[in-house]
């Protein structure tokens, strides 16, 4: 009986790969994503985006519990692209939380274990590293083409 549900599942998400997306949002998406955003000031408002491992990309915005809305989905060859920066420029194995009243944050999570790393910047006097800096605006380059 497990063997057929096994089997039943891989076929469905081999048959129908493009639906697994449109049924979650960023906080129930059981694989892994990459967040990144800004926030603090005097409001202390937060405005993110998210990207699920197929592409699907979603902004959230507000203070404690945000609020998203479906932007849109990001190509194939761009999700291969941003994945292997994630990889080449070693996001997951910075150590950094230095923010400012100010500040900025990429977080990854894998969906598989329930970790989550985050990154977070703003402090003027210790800069993140230029591997961080990189990648964060090349996230923020590829959600405002979309």
């Amino acid at each position: 009986m497990k063997k057929l549900i096994l089997l039943c599942s891989m076929l469905f998400g081999t048959v129908f790969p493009g639906c697994k997306s449109s049924k979650y949002t960023p906080v129930d998406y059981p694989d892994m994503q990459i967040i990144f955003g800004k926030g603090g000031g005097f409001a202390g408002t937060v405005s993110e985006h998210c990207i699920f491992e197929n592409g699907t990309v979603f902004k959230g915005t507000g203070l404690i519990e945000k609020t998203y809305e479906k932007k849109g989905k990001l190509s194939n060859e761009i999700m291969e692209q941003l994945l292997a920066n994630l990889e080449t420029l070693k996001i997951a194995d910075q150590k950094f939380n230095r923010p400012g009243n100010l500040y900025s944050y990429i977080e990854i999570k894998n969906g598989g274990t329930s970790t989550t790393h985050r990154i977070t910047w703003g402090d003027p006097q210790i800069p993140v590293s230029k591997n961080v800096q990189l990648f964060f605006n090349l996230l923020n380059h590829h959600v405002s083409n979309i």
